[in-house]
Parts: C-alpha cells; structure tokens; sequence
C-alpha cells in the first residue's frame, strides 16, 4: 500500500472516521503515504493540522441557491482537475471517499484513472455523496443494516462500522475532574453539537439552567465558535460546577468522565458514544432535508433504549424531567450504557484495512501504469 487518499469532510463527522480509518493504515503498513482532500473549511484544518498532508478542492460559495448554483458550475470541474493532476503525479493505491462535497470531484478523478474506490458511510440513510458515488465504488463501508435497504448493489455494502480512535474508551481519574475544575461525587453531563457546535443546542441548556439550579449535577460543555464566554456566565449565575470549551482534542478523556451526553445526532457521534458506552440524549439536525440524524436517533433510541427528542421541544421543563431526570437515573444509565456497547461492530479499521490489503496489484496505482496516460 503506497499512497492512499481520502476525501471529504465539511464536519468532524465525516473527516473524523477517515483520520481515524488513515492512522489505522499506516499502523498496518507504515510506509504509506497518506493525502486528505477537503473543501478547505476551519474545522478540516483543525482535525488534519500536524497530522496529514492536506489538499484543499476548490468549493461552491454562496448562500443562495442560485449563487451557489453558479458557483458550482466553476469550482467541481477546477475540483476534478487539481485532483486529476495530482492523481496522475502520485499515483494512489486506493481512494476513500468519506462523505461531503470533497469526496465527489476527487473520486470522479479517481475513477477516470481506474483507482478502486471506497466509500464510508456512517448514516442510515445515504448522504448525498454516497448516493452519487455508490455505483463506481470498489465497496461501501456502512455501520447500519438499515443503509442495505438505501443502495442498490448490496453485493458490494458491507456493515463494518466506523473506524473509531484507538484510544476511545479511557477510565476516569480524580485528577482529569480536578483539571477541569469538577467534582468526582458529582453526577456530569456531556453537552456537544458536533464539530461546528450546535448555537440552538447551547440556546436551550442555556435557558434551562435557572430552573436547574437546586440540581445536584456539573457540566462539560463543548459550544458553538464565540460561544464560550456566554455559556460559561450562564453556569456562574446557576451556580454549577462546568468545563466550557469550543473545542477539545481529547475527547476519549472527556467521554470517560460522561455520565450522560446531550448531543446532535450525526453518524459518527452516534458511532462513538456507543463504543464508549455512553447513554444519550439526541436532539437531531432539524434542517437537512434526507432527515439523517432523526433516522440515526431513532435507530439508536430502538437498539439501545437511548432518548431523542425535537430541538423545538427542549425546554426548560423539558431539560428538568427529561435530561435531568435520566442523569440521576443510575440504574437505567447502566442498562443503556450496556447496551450501546453492543450496538455496532468496533473493528471497523480493521476491516476496512484488509480490503485494501486485497486490492489486485493489477489496479493498484504502483503498477496499473496503462491508466495513468496523460
């Protein structure tokens, strides 16, 4: 395995499992060259700085439908041509396309040059990207049996789970609370809107915090950019022990001291908390039009007895009953908690990993030299 290169992102939860699915490549083959491309946005730069070699596609701009419409008729075919060309210079083994607008001009260029493709796939129902893609893919990688029913070729689907960081479950220790200023005896919820941050999520907890004030738990909270501050006062005024950042690299530590999380309900998330065993509240993405995360809560509220509930209906007496409420349930915090582990396959990169292993040397980029003809 000489080169490898992956594309997507847009959010942490795309990019995330392909930087996971790439450490877990050059630990099986330590030689390999590993290259990102991505449409260039903050949180991309974030994940992949220090890490990987990473290529920016060019990408649609504009909010409007209209003006992003124009915008796409000059940055996909500039997207597919610094991919083509730089897929002609390096000559990539394999191409992994994980989700969002990156991953469909790169794979395109992938396919006109006959590099197997790999698509990973961490929602029930199919983003846009893999819908796309799926009929030139060499295999899809999913972590839902449910994703069987949304693609056409199941030959070539396969329900290997999400490749997850190797580090993922770590175990709790007085001193990680003390480092952020919480209390060991202390019940703590885990508040996180994915790697954007979720302003409407912090909107809510925001406003329950008054009416939570006799409660006996504290809170780690990861919050929307410019956020911090205001969401740091709220919990000052309440009087409750928190940890506020807009971002954490070290989530492992963070999950392990979770006793309940109240997150947005993307693919990967879900994928992570149930390795680590975390019981959850969803509140789903309202907005997205295929409905992903309401089908993902759904799921994980029916395999593992997890709660989801609409963004418009967390108020503050619902934060009191509902989330507050399951926080101080020990007993059914345990029960999930058991469950969640049993929810998806844990050796996803593994998996995904012998697939590459398996790619004929016919089409592997070191010899298919016929097919890179310029």
């Amino acid at each position: 395995m000489k080169h490898v290169v992956l594309a997507g992102g847009g959010t942490g939860g795309h990019l995330v499992p392909g930087i996971n699915l790439a450490e877990g490549i050059q630990r099986r083959w330590p030689e390999a060259r590993i290259t990102f491309f991505t449409s260039g946005r903050p949180v991309e730069h974030k994940l992949l700085e220090g890490r990987f070699e990473g290529r920016v596609l060019p990408a649609p701009k504009g909010g409007a439908t209209w003006r992003r419409g124009l915008s796409s008729v000059r940055a996909v075919p500039e997207a597919f041509i610094r991919a083509y060309t730089h897929f002609l210079k390096v000559k990539p083994s394999a191409f992994v396309g994980l989700g969002g607008y990156a991953a469909v001009p790169a794979a395109l260029a992938a396919r006109s040059l006959r590099v197997p493709i790999y698509l990973l796939e961490q929602n029930v129902v199919p983003g846009r990207a893999t819908r796309c893609l799926s009929a030139m893919a060499t295999e899809i990688h999913c972590q839902w049996d449910e994703t069987l029913e949304k693609l056409s070729d199941r030959s070539r689907t396969l329900v290997s789970g999400t490749p997850l960081r190797a580090d993922l479950t770590q175990e709790r220790t007085e001193q990680a609370y003390r480092e952020r200023g919480l209390e060991p005896a202390r019940p703590t919820l885990l508040v996180m809107g994915g790697s954007q941050g979720a302003c409407s999520v912090d909107d809510a907890v925001v406003r329950s915090l008054e009416k939570a004030k006799g409660r006996r738990w504290q809170a780690i909270h990861l919050t929307g950019a410019g956020e911090e501050e205001r969401v740091r006062a709220a919990y000052r005024t309440a009087g409750l022990p928190h940890w506020v950042a807009s971002f954490a690299s070290d989530m492992p530590a963070i999950y392990a001291l979770a006793d309940l999380v109240l997150a947005r309900a993307g693919g990967t998330t879900c994928a992570e908390l149930a390795a680590a065993g975390l019981p959850a509240v969803f509140v789903p993405y309202p907005w997205h039009k295929d409905k992903h995360q309401y089908r993902n809560a759904q799921a994980m509220a029916g395999r593992c007895g997890s709660v989801w509930v609409e963004q418009s209906s967390l108020t503050p007496v619902c934060f009191e009953h509902l989330v507050l409420g399951l926080l101080d349930d020990r007993s059914r915090l345990e029960q999930i908690s058991a469950r969640m582990r049993r929810v998806f396959r844990l050796d996803a990169t593994t998996t995904i990993c012998d697939s590459l292993g398996r790619i004929p040397p016919r089409e592997s980029g070191a010899t298919a030299k016929w097919a890179y003809r310029s």
